[in-house]
Protein backbone atom coordinates (compact mmCIF):
# COMPACT_ATOMS: atom_id res chain seq x y z
CA UNK A 1 0.00 0.00 0.00
CA UNK A 2 1.58 3.45 -1.02
CA UNK A 3 -0.70 6.59 0.55
CA UNK A 4 -1.33 8.85 -2.06
CA UNK A 5 -1.62 12.93 -0.71
CA UNK A 6 -2.89 15.36 -2.74
CA UNK A 7 -3.62 18.86 -2.06
CA UNK A 8 -6.46 20.86 -2.29
CA UNK A 9 -7.32 24.22 -1.95
CA UNK A 10 -11.12 25.44 -2.18
CA UNK A 11 -12.52 28.52 -2.49
CA UNK A 12 -15.22 29.13 -0.86
CA UNK A 13 -17.51 32.52 -0.10
CA UNK A 14 -14.24 34.39 -1.08
CA UNK A 15 -12.57 32.40 1.18
CA UNK A 16 -9.81 29.88 0.95
CA UNK A 17 -9.08 27.08 2.79
CA UNK A 18 -6.69 24.46 2.12
CA UNK A 19 -7.57 20.60 2.90
CA UNK A 20 -5.04 18.29 2.62
CA UNK A 21 -6.50 14.84 1.72
CA UNK A 22 -4.50 11.33 2.20
CA UNK A 23 -6.10 8.05 0.64
CA UNK A 24 -5.00 4.88 1.14
CA UNK A 25 -6.07 2.06 -1.29
CA UNK A 26 -6.53 -0.88 1.02
CA UNK A 27 -6.91 -4.18 -1.16
CA UNK A 28 -8.38 -7.41 -0.12
CA UNK A 29 -5.70 -9.92 -0.41
CA UNK A 30 -7.45 -11.09 -3.45
CA UNK A 31 -5.39 -10.41 -6.58
CA UNK A 32 -4.50 -6.76 -5.14
CA UNK A 33 -8.41 -5.93 -5.91
CA UNK A 34 -9.09 -2.37 -4.38
CA UNK A 35 -12.22 -2.23 -1.69
CA UNK A 36 -11.78 1.09 -0.31
CA UNK A 37 -10.32 4.31 -0.26
CA UNK A 38 -10.08 5.54 3.25
CA UNK A 39 -9.95 9.67 3.37
CA UNK A 40 -8.42 11.77 6.29
CA UNK A 41 -8.78 15.87 5.77
CA UNK A 42 -6.64 18.05 7.42
CA UNK A 43 -7.54 20.99 8.83
CA UNK A 44 -5.52 24.29 8.08
CA UNK A 45 -4.02 24.05 11.66
CA UNK A 46 -3.49 20.40 11.18
CA UNK A 47 -1.77 20.91 8.05
CA UNK A 48 0.15 23.75 9.94
CA UNK A 49 1.23 21.56 12.16
CA UNK A 50 2.17 18.82 10.00
CA UNK A 51 4.01 21.44 7.85
CA UNK A 52 6.56 22.94 11.03
CA UNK A 53 6.57 18.86 11.93
CA UNK A 54 8.08 18.12 8.65
CA UNK A 55 10.31 21.20 8.32
CA UNK A 56 12.06 20.05 11.55
CA UNK A 57 12.64 16.86 10.22
CA UNK A 58 15.52 15.51 8.29
CA UNK A 59 16.41 15.75 4.74
CA UNK A 60 18.35 13.98 2.24
CA UNK A 61 21.56 14.96 1.10
CA UNK A 62 23.37 12.91 -1.80
CA UNK A 63 27.32 13.03 -0.68
CA UNK A 64 30.03 10.47 -0.21
CA UNK A 65 32.57 10.23 2.63
CA UNK A 66 35.45 12.66 1.16
CA UNK A 67 32.69 15.58 0.76
CA UNK A 68 31.17 15.32 3.94
CA UNK A 69 34.43 15.18 5.75
CA UNK A 70 35.94 18.07 3.76
CA UNK A 71 32.71 20.11 4.78
CA UNK A 72 33.39 18.65 8.64
CA UNK A 73 36.64 19.45 8.50
CA UNK A 74 35.69 22.74 6.51
CA UNK A 75 33.49 24.00 9.61
CA UNK A 76 35.63 22.31 12.27
CA UNK A 77 39.43 23.81 10.81
CA UNK A 78 38.22 27.37 9.25
CA UNK A 79 35.27 28.80 10.22
CA UNK A 80 34.48 31.13 12.80
CA UNK A 81 31.80 31.95 14.90
CA UNK A 82 30.61 34.33 16.73
CA UNK A 83 28.71 34.42 20.32
CA UNK A 84 27.06 31.49 22.12
CA UNK A 85 24.75 31.17 19.82
CA UNK A 86 26.77 30.38 16.68
CA UNK A 87 29.00 28.31 19.08
CA UNK A 88 26.12 25.90 19.72
CA UNK A 89 25.14 26.09 15.99
CA UNK A 90 28.92 25.05 15.40
CA UNK A 91 29.34 21.88 18.14
CA UNK A 92 25.65 20.80 17.23
CA UNK A 93 26.25 20.97 13.37
CA UNK A 94 30.13 18.94 14.29
CA UNK A 95 28.69 16.36 16.39
CA UNK A 96 25.78 15.55 13.47
CA UNK A 97 28.18 15.65 10.62
CA UNK A 98 30.55 13.00 13.02
CA UNK A 99 27.93 10.47 13.53
CA UNK A 100 26.76 10.57 9.67
CA UNK A 101 30.27 10.23 9.08
CA UNK A 102 30.38 7.31 11.10
CA UNK A 103 27.52 5.97 9.22
CA UNK A 104 29.74 5.64 5.76
CA UNK A 105 31.90 4.35 4.09
CA UNK A 106 35.43 5.59 3.92
CA UNK A 107 36.46 3.95 0.81
CA UNK A 108 33.37 4.37 -1.27
CA UNK A 109 33.52 7.40 -3.87
CA UNK A 110 29.82 6.98 -4.52
CA UNK A 111 27.27 9.84 -3.14
CA UNK A 112 24.76 8.25 -0.93
CA UNK A 113 22.07 9.63 0.57
CA UNK A 114 22.53 10.34 4.01
CA UNK A 115 19.41 11.82 6.12
CA UNK A 116 20.54 15.21 8.57
CA UNK A 117 18.17 17.04 10.99
CA UNK A 118 16.91 20.61 8.95
CA UNK A 119 19.05 22.52 11.50
CA UNK A 120 22.33 20.93 10.25
CA UNK A 121 21.87 21.37 6.61
CA UNK A 122 20.80 25.27 7.80
CA UNK A 123 23.68 25.58 9.84
CA UNK A 124 25.91 23.37 7.40
CA UNK A 125 24.85 26.43 4.76
CA UNK A 126 24.96 29.83 6.84
CA UNK A 127 29.09 28.74 7.59
CA UNK A 128 29.54 27.53 4.20
CA UNK A 129 28.82 30.99 3.08
CA UNK A 130 31.11 32.44 5.82
CA UNK A 131 34.03 30.68 4.09
CA UNK A 132 36.81 32.77 3.12
CA UNK A 133 39.35 31.00 0.85
CA UNK A 134 41.62 32.16 -2.34
CA UNK A 135 42.49 30.41 -6.04
CA UNK A 136 40.33 28.18 -8.07
CA UNK A 137 40.71 24.90 -6.83
CA UNK A 138 39.50 25.83 -3.24
CA UNK A 139 36.56 27.82 -4.90
CA UNK A 140 35.54 25.00 -7.10
CA UNK A 141 35.56 22.39 -4.06
CA UNK A 142 33.46 24.67 -1.76
CA UNK A 143 30.89 25.64 -4.26
CA UNK A 144 30.88 22.09 -5.21
CA UNK A 145 29.58 20.64 -1.57
CA UNK A 146 27.79 23.67 -1.28
CA UNK A 147 25.85 22.58 -4.24
CA UNK A 148 25.14 19.19 -2.36
CA UNK A 149 23.67 20.58 0.17
CA UNK A 150 21.32 23.05 -1.75
CA UNK A 151 18.50 20.34 -2.84
CA UNK A 152 17.47 20.04 1.01
CA UNK A 153 18.07 23.80 2.28
CA UNK A 154 15.61 24.83 -0.95
CA UNK A 155 13.45 22.10 0.25
CA UNK A 156 13.51 23.59 3.67
CA UNK A 157 13.58 26.99 3.03
CA UNK A 158 10.24 26.34 0.69
CA UNK A 159 8.00 24.43 3.26
CA UNK A 160 9.05 27.32 5.86
CA UNK A 161 7.58 29.97 2.89
CA UNK A 162 4.55 27.53 3.12
CA UNK A 163 4.38 27.24 6.88
CA UNK A 164 4.63 31.38 6.73
CA UNK A 165 1.89 31.75 3.85
CA UNK A 166 -0.15 29.22 5.74
CA UNK A 167 0.13 31.09 9.23
CA UNK A 168 -1.94 33.96 7.32
CA UNK A 169 -4.18 32.12 5.46
CA UNK A 170 -5.55 30.88 8.97
CA UNK A 171 -4.83 34.60 10.67
CA UNK A 172 -6.82 36.13 8.54
CA UNK A 173 -9.87 33.31 8.64
CA UNK A 174 -9.92 33.56 11.91
CA UNK A 175 -9.91 37.49 12.14
CA UNK A 176 -12.91 37.15 9.72
CA UNK A 177 -14.46 34.67 11.63
CA UNK A 178 -14.04 37.10 15.02
CA UNK A 179 -15.60 40.11 12.79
Amino acid sequence: MHPENEEVIDVINDEATTTTTTSEAVDSGVDGEVLSEPTVELTGVDLLNEMIQQSSGSFPVKINHANLKYVRNKLHDKTEWTGPDEAYMMAMTLINLDQALAGLDAKSHNPIEVHLPSAVIRSVDYFLRKVTGTGMEAAQRIFAVAMMFRPATERISNLNRQIEQLKKEIDSTTKSEVA
